[in-house]
């Protein structure tokens, strides 16, 4: 199996949010359908010509994308493998009218019994960096968010993926806050970072992308802390869709209102029987692994990424 790792391939949602890039065999009409927002200045990058097959990975259900007519001579073959989930605050007005509905009146009160303890006990405060920063107060606070993540993954004893191209994401991040293409949320204990969330932007939409939390203040479950205020940020700045990708988890279920899919796609070359039968052997990898995710085999008895911990501590 995982003969698809032979191949090249890319990831659609990640490359659009964090680089405003797609495959060059997609226009650039991509059109969220929840909000009818245009996604613009998109660049492509080439892959062209094929000479077995392309895989595109993690487009999201409710982005609308179109094929490039030019490229007629590939056969395109989708098959969906994980759920999204995310927040969608088109029908609301307020954070109060969204966790009034979503949350249950004892997630509530225990929320913001959490919040007001938390605030009580700390120095507390918020800070959100969308359009500017400085960089020796970015590289601090990144310093932290490494660590932050590292520790919380070491306590898990499952390898983390961000952390191994970490100097790539923290270069990307600091050019897209400038560019307000992404943002960083910050949840401070006096001056120490206590929670931060890292999110890449599209227009009226915010993906989030790795959130980090000091496990020393556990006791106030800052990610629902942190949740409330990325809410409340979302209603000041006209943001309506707030999505938290891939993996479904007890805190997306709380937090989330729309689930979808995420699709990959095979692209191969349909003049060529090599590239047809490597295409259907993809497909059909990806269904047994789609499969055996469902039955909670891939992912709960057998867990990749924390093989790949033992693997990279030996």
């Amino acid at each position: 199996m995982f003969i698809n790792k032979f191949f090249r391939s890319s990831q659609f949602v990640f490359n659009l949010f964090l680089e405003s890039k797609t495959v060059q065999l997609y226009t650039s009409n991509i059109t969220n359908t929840l909000t009818g927002t245009i996604v613009n200045n998109i660049n492509h990058f080439k892959v062209l010509p094929l000479k077995y097959v392309y895989i595109v990975k993690d487009i999201p259900s409710y982005l609308n994308i179109q094929l490039n007519m030019n490229t007629s001579l590939l056969q395109t073959t989708t098959i969906n493998q994980y759920k999204g989930y995310l927040i969608n605050l088109i029908n609301y007005n307020s954070t109060e009218d969204y966790i009034k509905e979503k949350l249950s009146k004892r997630n509530r009160k225990n929320l913001f019994s959490k919040q007001r303890k938390l605030e009580q006990n700390h120095k507390i405060s918020n800070k959100v960096y969308f359009g500017s920063i400085d960089k020796l107060l970015f590289d601090s606070i990144f310093d932290t968010f490494y660590s932050l993540l590292q520790k919380r993954f070491q306590e898990k004893r499952i390898y983390n993926r961000h952390l191994a191209d970490w100097e790539a994401i923290k270069s990307l991040s600091y050019k897209k806050i400038l560019e307000q293409k992404a943002s960083l949320h910050v949840i401070y204990d006096d001056h120490k970072p206590i929670t931060i969330t890292l999110n890449f932007h599209q227009p009226n939409s915010v993906l989030s992308h790795i959130q980090a939390y000091d496990t020393d203040y556990s006791v106030y479950n800052m990610g629902d802390i942190s949740m409330l205020n990325h809410l409340k940020w979302c209603f000041a700045n006209n943001i309506l869709i707030f999505d938290l990708a891939i993996g479904k988890s007890d805190y997306k279920d709380k937090w989330c209102n729309y689930e979808y899919d995420f699709s990959y796609q095979i692209h191969y070359n349909n003049k060529s029987l090599v590239s047809k039968f490597i295409a259907k052997t993809i497909y059909f990898e990806f269904k047994i692994l789609k499969f055996l995710r469902e039955k909670n085999i891939v992912g709960n008895m057998v867990n990749f990424d924390k093989l790949l911990y033992k693997i990279k501590k030996c």
